[in-house]
């Protein structure tokens, strides 16, 4: 597995609540795909690529020893961990023991609706275009769910304003995404991430500044601090749960 090479190179890091570091969490991601996700329309890593890639990104920057990057990425990977093996071990009772309901459901009806094993490997347009749906469902829903239990995430002082404002913009764009149900797969996510994501952290610190990015990407990431420094467009999420 290419995310063995990773366990070898970053330290662990551990947020009280987040005990799963990030090679792990792509290793996990990589069993998902593994066991519901095989299809001819979406190889390599389906269309969970986009999250691995995400999370990739993040490690390789060490954006996972920032808090409120590691938690929300928790929340897409390491409790989606959770309900997938609840979801093989007793599809019915998947989301017993599990605290969050509303992001367990999420998961689930994805889950169930991705299962290539269980649909027979049927891999019609119409069933492909609703699990991703489920998908980008599942995932704006865990972003907003961890903003929930963690209030004040995105405000941490000891962050720099610049990676703050980034990060609160980046959510916004995750959101325009969603809405657009643009591809999540892996080579769309990663010609995509090559054009718009900083190589460093934090920005604002004196090895990260913005103005040092290459012209495509300090484009993406002012229009990212406008957006998290826009008040005007804080609103939740607020997205339906029903396929």
């Amino acid at each position: 597995m290419r995310s063995l090479f990773f366990a070898l190179l970053f330290p662990v890091m551990v947020y009280g609540h987040v005990t799963v570091q990030y090679p792990e969490r792509l290793i996990h991601i990589e069993e998902m795909v593994t066991e519901l996700e095989i299809s001819a329309l979406e190889p390599g890593l389906g269309r969970m690529g986009g999250i691995y890639v995400q999370t990739e990104w993040q490690m390789k920057t060490r954006r996972d020893q920032i808090k409120s990057w590691n938690t929300i990425n928790a929340y897409l990977t390491v409790k989606p961990y959770q309900v997938f093996n609840n979801y093989l071990s007793q599809a019915s009772k998947a989301c017993e023991g599990i605290s969050n309901k509303r992001l367990c459901q999420a998961w689930l009806k994805y889950f169930s609706y991705a299962d290539a094993k269980k649909n027979y490997g049927l891999i019609l347009p119409g069933m492909q275009q609703q699990a991703s749906r489920l998908l980008w469902l599942a995932h704006e829903i865990s972003i907003e769910e961890a903003l929930k239990d963690f209030p004040g995430l995105l405000d941490d002082p000891k962050v720099p304003q610049e990676e703050r404002q980034y990060l609160k913009g980046w959510i916004k764009f995750v959101h325009i995404l969603a809405t657009s149900r643009l591809p999540t797969g892996e080579k769309f996510v990663r010609l995509l991430a090559g054009q718009t994501s900083p190589d460093c952290s934090p920005l604002g610190a004196a090895h990260c500044r913005v103005q040092d990015q290459p012209r495509a990407v300090k484009m993406f990431i002012k229009k990212m601090i406008a957006y998290g420094s826009d008040h005007s467009m804080v609103q939740s999420i607020s997205v339906e749960t029903s396929p």
